[in-house]
């Protein structure tokens, strides 16, 4: 937990003219943010983020499936011995869930790239880490037509940094 810093996932559904069918608030007595939501195959909406609530000591990546009607079907956190986050979530051409973000739970104090696969049901198929002695992070996913990813984010490790330039770095993987 970040404090006494109690911040919750908030999630809104509206209709097309903005006003509100249903509202909410995920969380626990730590930080839980939400930075992504998808509506599944299934009608039913994923979202992913942080939360600091549920794990002990750092932040891990949280996922959570709520039905049409905003209930949780269900939740979890994600991640090792240090600290992770999540950024995007999309779901894959087959029904799973594809998540990307950081961590720096596999390579000491640096943050990678952190990319993750988890069944429909919400266990972990399988991750993957991306990056070099730096800070490297994935913000966003798309699937490709091939069943493969497409990611993008930004590397500290491999050019002149994200901070204070005015070129732009890509990491290819």
């Amino acid at each position: 937990s970040l404090g006494a810093g109690s911040v919750d996932a908030l999630v809104v559904r509206t209709d097309a003219f903005g006003d509100t069918l249903w509202t909410r608030i995920i969380g626990g007595t730590g930080w839980d943010q939400a930075s992504s939501i998808i509506q599944t195959s299934d009608s039913n909406f994923v979202l992913c983020g942080r939360t600091g609530s549920f794990t002990t000591g750092y932040m891990k990546i949280f996922l959570a499936k709520l039905d049409a009607s905003g209930d949780t079907l269900w939740t979890l956190q994600y991640g090792g011995n240090g600290q992770e986050e999540s950024q995007s979530v999309k779901e894959t051409l087959d029904g799973d869930y594809i998540v990307v973000g950081s961590t720096n739970s596999f390579s000491g104090t640096s943050y990678n790239a952190y990319l993750n696969r988890f069944s429909s049901n919400g266990n972990l198929l399988w991750s993957k880490i991306y990056g070099g002695p730096k800070v490297d992070a994935f913000y966003e996913v798309v699937n490709m037509a091939d069943s493969g990813f497409a990611f993008t984010g930004f590397t500290e490790s491999f050019g002149t940094g994200h901070r204070g330039s005015d070129s732009a770095n890509v990491m290819l993987i």
